[in-house]
């Protein structure tokens, strides 16, 4: 049975009081940003850095001290038994094998050694970590896959990492965090890691863009969900319109309407919708950690008794806050708030108190571009790597060539062929959905490409070809 208790609240805000701060980590942390946009473009260029620290949280090590070239050729010149060509053998690794002073990632256990960047960098891989990979069992360096198709050269050089770096146990608390809101993401994700974790070259190809689709999938199905409330189907995505990077769109095309501009939308009432949860989470007398979906699951159980006395608990809650933010902006700060009641008393409650925080972070001078600044994170990495700008209709959610051809090919995995109509239908299971404009000009360049089959018993369907 789910409680509400104002005064447990009331122990960590002090709505009470003459001001108090809003905290969207302080109970439970739903993403990694922050309301500062400092060094967002520099980590979003950079967000490579982010698969060490995914592959440092699967075995649970972390390098003990930083990767330093110099200690790193000390130890290839101790593990060579002839060192009569030990110069010649350190420039050839130079040359082939490093970037002025970065070692390349020949091989999945190179990310074990590298390092993270700056802490937003290490924050955001422990996020997309612990949302995504939480319940993998079996992977490849436990496998020691990556020791797969290596040349004597390069069993020297992770010989000499592994002898000169020692790896230490990482600090779990700190790692944990962060909980998926997102059952079905992971669902999918599940499918399509494992596929790429068949042998490190499959691995090395495709980790970097199965991880920014999954960041991206995991974000803008978040902003949706959320958006709803209790009233959202956690068990498949919500539509959400991308066109192919080429092709011309206009203002009646869904993904005009129901694309990125859905994410612009929806996404300023983000920031509320997560301090909204951490309220009630600390209000709720339970342990867990509920989410929406959580909230109106355990509704369903409750008397019409029950019912009555949460939902005057929860309208406590909404008048200490609504009296606390008055005291700041005025008597008549909340007079314009816009709301729409629900049947069930208790969901009313909810939706009133959110509809509150709402407000404040929309109409208060000085937390409205709180709000911007944090739903930035995600605008921002969609304008870099999944739209274009689409002059007068400003941006909307594309897929380039490559990114389409990636798509597919974890999508038809190890099949020889699928169903044009099925392999759609598997877009939109990773968040992806096509207008019928979009489909035909997908078509058309899976002919071009030559991906294109008819089978003699399959009258006009269309088959797409494994991707090699």
């Amino acid at each position: 049975m789910i409680k509400f208790n104002p005064d447990k609240l009331e122990e960590v805000y002090k709505f009470q009081e003459k001001s108090f701060k809003h905290n969207e980590k302080k109970y439970l942390e739903v993403l990694p940003f922050t309301t500062n946009n400092k060094n967002i473009d520099d980590i979003y260029e950079n967000f490579s850095d982010i698969l060490s620290v995914i592959c440092k949280n699967l075995i649970k090590k972390d390098i003990k001290n930083n990767f330093d070239k110099e200690v790193f050729f000390q130890k290839v010149n101790d593990l060579m038994i002839d060192s009569d060509n030990i110069n010649r053998l350190k420039m050839i690794i130079q040359d082939l094998y490093f970037e002025e002073d970065n070692i390349i990632n020949f091989n999945p256990k190179i990310y074990l050694y590298k390092e993270e960047g700056n802490l937003r960098i290490k924050d955001m891989g422990n996020f997309i970590f612990n949302i995504l990979f939480y319940n993998l069992e079996n992977h490849i360096f436990e496998e020691e896959k990556y020791l797969d198709d290596i040349n004597v050269l390069e069993k020297l050089i992770l010989n000499a990492l592994e002898s000169a770096f020692e790896l230490k146990e990482i600090n779990k608390k700190t790692n944990t965090k962060y909980k998926s809101l997102l059952p079905f993401v992971n669902e999918v994700f599940m499918e399509d890691i494992k596929f790429i974790m068949q042998d490190s070259k499959l691995f090395l190809e495709n980790f970097l863009e199965l991880i920014k689709l999954y960041y991206m999938f995991y974000c803008t199905q978040l902003v949706i969900k959320l958006d709803a409330l209790l009233d959202t189907d956690l068990t498949k995505p919500s539509e959400l319109y991308f066109n192919l990077y080429e092709e011309k769109i206009s203002e009646s095309r869904l993904g005009f309407s129901r694309g990125f501009k859905t994410i612009e939308s929806k996404g300023r009432n983000l920031f509320a919708h997560v301090n909204t949860i951490n309220f009630l989470n600390y209000a709720i007398e339970d342990e867990k950690i509920f989410s929406y979906t959580d909230i109106k699951n355990a509704l369903e159980n409750l008397e019409s008794e029950d019912i009555k006395k949460e939902s005057q608990n929860v309208d406590i809650i909404s008048n200490r806050y609504k009296e606390n933010l008055k005291k700041s902006n005025g008597e008549e700060f909340f007079d314009d708030m816009i709301f729409e009641p629900n049947d069930n008393e208790l969901i009313n409650s909810i939706y009133y108190f959110n509809s509150l925080v709402k407000h404040v972070f929309k109409n208060d001078q000085g937390k409205s571009g709180v709000a911007n600044k944090y739903k930035n994170w995600i605008e921002n990495f969609l304008r870099k790597h999944y739209s274009r700008k689409r002059g007068r209709y400003g941006s909307c959610l594309s897929l380039k060539r490559e990114q389409l051809i990636f798509l597919t090919k974890i999508c038809i995995k190890d099949k020889e062929n699928i169903r044009l109509t099925s392999l759609f239908k598997e877009f939109e299971r990773r968040g992806i959905f096509f207008d019928k404009k979009s489909k035909e000009e997908t078509t058309n360049l899976f002919e071009k490409l030559n991906l294109l089959e008819k089978k003699s018993d399959s009258g006009d369907a269309k088959y797409v070809r494994r991707i090699l």
